[in-house]
């Protein structure tokens, strides 16, 4: 049986979420809430959905319901609407706790995410919890997807989604870098752009080699690598990285 998924609030995250839906080789039903009119119009045109007239209608007729407003309009735009126990919330609405949602779903399962934008070219990490074997099926054809068993893991990998927007500065910066030796633009992002995809894909794939080791086999003695990398640790190049990580951890714990 096809699943049914409703997409209440379709804001700039569900625009890239609901194309990755649509790459599954069996994709589910998708209900589009009207809260975004231009790109809720945008999609069902694209894809051949349902904008649904109302949030009752999107909940009555949903298997699972996603919910991606802003975290200070969770509580008003879930209250009051027909939930059932045998439905599953998928909340990507940030911060927002399960106490949030328990008192107003009448017993529906509810599950945290943290998709990315890249979710559109299924290449989107997704951290998920508490585990749930139906929404972590359905978010396989947005990019792997990692569940975890504890409520302290998610919120301490609750904030990463900030470090995908830092590692795009990154890209930007090494861009602007070569482009001022005199590479065209267009290729210089490709070139820094696929090269920190394939140390991602290093680190992925070759998940069996501790990554101390993945580093040092690239900076054998003398090699430019190496040299980079030395300058980089003598100036505590990765220090503000972590601090930066650090203020977003404090930001979320306790807040989920």
């Amino acid at each position: 049986m096809t699943l049914t998924v409703g997409v209440l609030g379709v804001g700039h995250l569900m625009a890239h979420v609901v194309p990755g839906l649509m790459r599954a080789d069996s994709p589910p039903k998708v209900l589009l809430s009207a809260r975004n009119k231009e790109r809720s119009a945008a999609l069902a045109e694209r894809f051949d959905l349902e904008i649904c007239g109302d949030n009752e209608d999107l909940i009555g007729r949903s298997d699972i319901v996603t919910i991606a407003v802003r975290p200070f309009n969770v509580e008003e735009t879930i209250a009051g609407l027909p939930w059932r126990a045998e439905q599953t919330v998928l909340s990507f609405a940030g911060t927002v706790p399960l106490s949030t949602f328990e008192p107003h779903v009448n017993g529906a399962d509810v599950v945290l995410a943290m998709p990315v934008i890249t979710a559109e070219f299924g290449e989107s990490p997704t951290s998920v919890w508490p585990p749930n074997a139906t929404v972590e099926a359905l978010m396989a054809s947005c990019g792997p997807v990692i569940a975890f068993d504890t409520e302290s893991q998610f919120k301490a990998v609750s904030g990463s989604g900030a470090y995908f927007g830092w590692v795009q500065a990154l890209i930007m910066e090494m861009t602007d870098w070569l482009s001022a030796k005199g590479v065209p633009e267009d290729q210089a992002r490709a070139v820094i752009a696929g090269m920190t995809r394939a140390g991602a894909v290093s680190a992925s794939m070759r998940s069996d080699t501790p990554l101390p080791e993945l580093i040092n086999d690239l900076c054998l003695p003398g090699s430019l690598t190496g040299q980079g990398l030395d300058i980089l640790k003598d100036a505590e190049a990765f220090s503000p990285w972590r601090a930066a990580a650090e203020s977003i951890f404090e930001r979320h714990v306790g807040k989920l």
